[in-house]
């Protein structure tokens, strides 16, 4: 162990998952670990850090630290750069992985029958290629989804089964059970090194540059719904011409087709 402030690294990926570089010189870092919600984290570092271009849209990060090890993995909501007399520090606002279980949906016509609620976390979770950890004992469960999004489908059973999930101690993970005390609830204040840079005298500060970049929830795969359950929840879009997008398609879990139209240069980019 150090005999200073323990060390926290932070790799950089951008939105397809090429790492993209990392820094270390991380002032201040908070995290929310949260149950049946999205957790969130915020971290600080001195504008002059290789984090200030790093730190865009469309990124994520995988946070480590020298005591703890892996702290999670986090897509980047905003960041600033506030007026204020501490000058030169960048803020950032992320939201942990379970994020990303908002942004895909689970088809339509997806029928479990007495399937135990392990088998049906894991199924929904593999769409996404994620791995679940589920209490065993729980029960089985018959339930029919219609484009509920994954996270949707989840907060399901855990209404139905009065049960609660949470991210994972590895990347692509989700915890579903009880958990009892073993909650893993935890507010965590670390701090990492100090950058020597901010004492030399050969460098000047700016103190009152003020910046805000942020990114908001983007829509850029569009399927249509409608009332009602079963065949009425799902509206075609076979014919549509809405705009340049072509219209695609895919099986919903019984075998059926249903049609969607996405911007590709978008899903790209975020």
């Amino acid at each position: 162990m150090s005999a200073f402030q323990p060390f926290v690294r932070i790799i950089v990926y951008d939105a397809v998952g090429n790492p993209q570089g990392e820094f270390s010189d991380v002032r201040q870092l908070n995290i929310n670990k949260k149950l049946d919600r999205v957790g969130d984290c915020s971290f600080s570092f001195p504008a002059v850090s290789d984090g200030t271009l790093l730190c865009v849209a469309g990124t994520f990060f995988d946070i480590l630290h020298e005591d703890k090890g892996y702290l999670g993995r986090y897509f980047f909501v905003s960041r600033d750069i506030p007026d204020t007399d501490k000058g030169g520090m960048v803020n950032v606002k992320c939201d942990d992985e379970l994020s990303r279980l908002r942004r895909y949906f689970v088809g339509f016509r997806r029928n479990y029958d007495f399937d135990s609620v392990g088998t049906v976390v894991r199924d929904l979770l593999s769409i996404v290629a994620w791995t679940a950890d589920v209490d065993e004992g729980i029960g089985n469960t018959s339930v029919t989804y219609e484009g509920e999004t994954i996270l949707q489908a989840i907060d399901v059973l855990r209404d139905r089964w009065r049960q609660h999930y949470r991210s994972g101690v590895r990347a692509a993970t989700l915890e579903f059970g009880a958990f009892g005390e073993d909650s893993g609830v935890v507010i965590q204040h670390v701090q990492g090194q100090i950058n020597a840079t901010l004492n030399d005298p050969n460098i000047a500060v700016a103190t009152t540059v003020k910046e805000n970049l942020s990114t908001d929830s983007l829509y850029n795969f569009i399927v249509a719904t409608g009332g009602g359950q079963g065949s009425e929840a799902e509206i075609t879009m076979a014919d549509s011409n809405v705009g340049f997008y072509p219209v695609s398609g895919g099986l919903n879990a019984d075998g059926s087709y249903f049609y969607f139209i996405q911007d590709d240069a978008s899903i790209a980019d975020y």
